[in-house]
This record gives C-alpha cells, sequence and structure tokens, in this order.
C-alpha cells in the first residue's frame, strides 16, 4: 500500500496533494500497490473526503484529531505516527511544501527511518524505486534508493509529474 498526504487549510484542498495522488497511483502502477489517501481533520467536518475519493484510489482514510484543526508540526507528526503504524505502508508519498518539510522528517525520525525529498522523477528497477533529485542547486541530478525495511518516505516537487519515467526491469 501506497499513504499519500493530502494537504488543505480549512478544508481547501491543495492542489499538489493531486500531484502526490498521481505520483502514488504511477508508482502503484508500476510495483503493483493500491494508493490510499489521508486527510487530516480537526473535530469538525471536512468535505475533502468525497472530492479526494473521485481520484481512483483504494481508500480515503479521514485522520480526526482535535490537534488537527490548527497545523502544528507535533499534532501532525503524532496522528502520522498512528496512521502509519496502523496501515503498515510500504511508501507514505506527499508534495514537497513547506508543511511537509516540516513534519515528514520528524514521523520518519520516529520510525528509524529516512526521507526521500524534492524527488523530480522516479523509475522501477527490479521492484524498487530509483529516485531522481536535483542537487547542486539544480546543476545536477541524483539517482537515490532507499533501503531497509518499509514505509520509504518520498516527497515530490511540484509539477513533476510530467517527469515520471517509466518502468524498467533488471537485468
Amino acid at each position: 500500500m501506497i499513504l499519500v498526504f493530502i494537504e488543505h487549510k480549512d478544508c481547501v484542498l491543495n492542489k499538489t496533494s493531486l500531484e502526490a495522488v498521481a505520483a502514488a497511483q504511477a508508482i502503484g502502477k508500476d510495483l503493483g500497490l493500491k494508493a490510499t489517501a489521508v486527510i487530516p481533520c480537526g473535530s469538525g467536518e471536512c468535505t475533502l473526503a468525497q472530492e479526494i475519493a473521485g481520484y481512483d484510489l483504494e481508500k480515503v482514510i479521514v485522520a480526526k484529531s482535535e490537534k488537527l484543526g490548527t497545523y502544528t508540526p507535533d499534532g501532525y507528526a503524532d496522528a502520522w505516527e498512528q496512521v502509519i503504524k496502523a496501515t503498515n505502508p510500504q511508501y507514505v508519498v506527499m508534495s514537497h511544501t513547506y508543511q511537509v518539510r516540516d513534519f515528514a522528517p520528524k514521523v520518519a525520525a520516529r520510525l528509524g527511518r529516512e526521507v526521500v525529498g524534492d524527488v523530480i522523477r522516479y523509475r522501477a528497477e527490479g521492484g524498487k524505486l530509483v529516485l531522481t533529485r536535483r542537487i547542486f542547486l539544480g546543476k545536477l541530478d541524483a539517482d537515490v534508493t532507499v533501503g531497509g525495511e518499509a514505509p520509504y518516505f518520498v516527497t515530490f516537487q511540484s509539477g513533476s509529474n510530467h517527469t515520471w519515467g517509466s518502468s524498467t526491469s533488471a537485468a
């Protein structure tokens, strides 16, 4: 399973979340995994679940907690840690936004994992992802793979979906 973080402010969708959904769906197609969206929600009603459900996902989880009403890195990290432990995903995919850069490393560290951030494209090789990110102020591209046990945390740069590679198999 691939968990996709849906970022919003007062139930107004951050459109980069749809890019994260598209990335998770492409990865899922290449690796044979299903994508599930997670929407953080305070104690009130959030109408995003119906909208997000229209994007061909296996499931939409609404994580409700009073801690999620107003963004704080600790509140989001607590909620995400609980969701990840309950669902046991292979990948956690997010858009590379300021909010994600604030809380995602905290969640990954709590689980003893790392975050591969600001990815611009990927390719599947032998059932694993090779993630490409820019380094040295965008002058070079670096291919990165992750090892160890799942979950693997990946954030995609906004607008990167046009550069996704196709699957290849290891020879």
